[in-house]
């Protein structure tokens, strides 16, 4: 008996609707050989830090995005607050639940030593070809 087997591979790039995977450091699976965009991102990020360390981080869009991944190589852990549309990690940091539109998002990082500096890695997806990456911030 022969047999024949065809195989076929198609390979579609899909963005991640319930997160990035955890522990990356750019978008997987976006852009369809588009490279990040150099321009300004129209995010604005604020970063306050409380006396005991904790950092409160709020990330604001002047256009609204899909997708947002932000880590930190400090010590410490993200705290996602209620009604947030984010979720932890594996490693230190957090990342979208969904790939519905949002303007805002707010998170918490609470640095192991409060006397240490904080600093961030923010990649934020509008759509599957429009995404900025190494948007850096501290505490």
């Amino acid at each position: 008996m022969k047999y024949i087997i065809l195989i076929s591979i198609i390979s579609v790039a899909y963005g991640t609707p319930g997160g990035a995977p955890d522990c990356v450091d750019r978008p997987l699976g976006h852009n369809g050989g588009n490279n990040p965009q150099t321009g300004p991102s129209g995010v604005t990020i604020s970063a306050d830090e409380s006396g005991d360390g904790s950092v409160f981080i709020t990330v604001t869009a002047d256009t609204p995005f899909k997708g947002i991944l932000i880590t930190s190589t400090a010590a410490g852990q993200f705290l996602v607050p209620d009604g947030q549309p984010l979720q932890l990690m594996l490693c230190t940091g957090i990342t979208h639940v969904s790939s519905d539109l949002k303007s805002e998002v707010s998170a918490i990082f609470v640095k192991a030593d409060p006397a240490s500096k904080a600093e961030f890695n923010l990649i934020v997806v509008r759509d599957f070809e429009t995404y900025w990456t190494e948007i850096k911030f501290s505490s």
